[in-house]
């Protein structure tokens, strides 16, 4: 990486936060993503400011790789029950 790495930096509200999942609204988009990702002391109503960059690739990739394939080989598409 140098330092001349284009970065995108966007706000997000966070609209809510149910058990483990927060729901972000992107302008006109919505993005639910684990909460363990925002920061300390954020909650519903908060606004957030999210950086984005490119990273090399993280050296257990083919561990991740296998993991989606078996996570979505037995999965038809199809509704599902708790």
């Amino acid at each position: 990486m140098n330092s001349h790495e284009a970065l995108t930096v966007t706000r997000a509200f966070v609209d809510s936060i149910t058990d483990d999942v927060a729901t972000l609204i992107f302008g006109d988009r919505l993005a639910r993503v684990p909460r363990s990702l925002l920061p300390d002391g954020v909650g519903e109503g908060s606004w957030v400011e999210l950086t984005i960059r490119e990273i090399a690739e993280p050296p257990d990739v083919a561990a991740q790789r296998r993991r989606r394939k078996a996570l979505t080989t037995d999965d038809d598409g199809g509704d599902f029950e708790l």
